[in-house]
């Protein structure tokens, strides 16, 4: 199998587990497969906590260790299409399992919030549930690895119609959700012109997917009857 990559490695955005997870896709729409919910647990364990949301490839809450996923209500899912994502990766990548290392060393530990409280169906209280219920425990550790997130998330933070900025992830990408997809591409020129941001970081705007991706059959040749 050959994956063309387009997401940086090492970036928090779970590019790994996703290609995993597109390939699995494709194997079940070509030989019309019906995965057990179990098989998909095991994946799990074998590949990565986000396994589940990334075979699923839609927005989701997720509980648990990741293995948990409960599907958002079509109004949430229309909010978050409507809304534009910047993309910002630093070109220092970082290991999730050293991050979490870190924060065991640092004896941090994650705030307890027992339950997901109600999420909004209309936009502009979705976003701005997501400001203030919604936060990523291992920002600090990443930081302590690569001082660069903690720049780029005050000055993503600086932006004009920014509604929410977080790290992605175990870093080292950050992220800003705004109003209008328009708002996220006009960001970034406004973030290159400090050259430190231009010199160092990766930046693209994109919209958020909401539906799952149709697999496409390879023509048949050498390469895909050896899938």
């Amino acid at each position: 199998l050959h994956v063309k990559k387009h997401l940086p490695i090492g970036a928090g955005l779970g590019g790994g587990t996703s290609n995993a997870a597109a390939w699995l896709r494709l194997l079940q729409h070509i030989y019309n497969l019906s995965l057990p919910p179990a098989f998909l647990s095991l994946c799990s364990q074998h590949i990565g906590s986000d396994f589940p949301s990334c075979f699923s490839s839609i927005p989701h809450t997720v509980s648990g260790t990741g293995h948990i996923i409960s599907p958002l209500s079509p109004q949430i899912s229309r909010n978050l299409a409507s809304m534009g994502l910047l993309i910002a990766s630093p070109k220092k990548n970082l290991s999730t399992k050293h991050v979490f290392k870190i924060f065991d060393r640092l004896s941090l530990t994650p705030q307890n919030q027992p339950s997901i409280p109600p999420i909004p169906q209309t936009k502009k209280k979705l976003l701005s549930w997501l400001h203030s219920q919604c936060r990523n425990d291992l920002t600090f550790a990443a930081t302590r690895m690569a001082p660069i997130v903690q720049i780029l998330l005050k000055q993503m933070q600086q932006i004009p119609l920014a509604r929410v900025v977080r790290m992605s992830g175990s870093g080292s990408s950050c992220f800003a959700l705004f109003d209008k997809p328009v708002d996220a591409s006009k960001a970034i020129p406004l973030l290159l012109k400090d050259p430190f941001i231009k010199r160092h970081v990766l930046l693209t705007s994109c919209r958020i997917l909401t539906l799952p991706p149709t697999p496409q059959t390879p023509k048949s040749n050498a390469r895909s009857q050896n899938l």
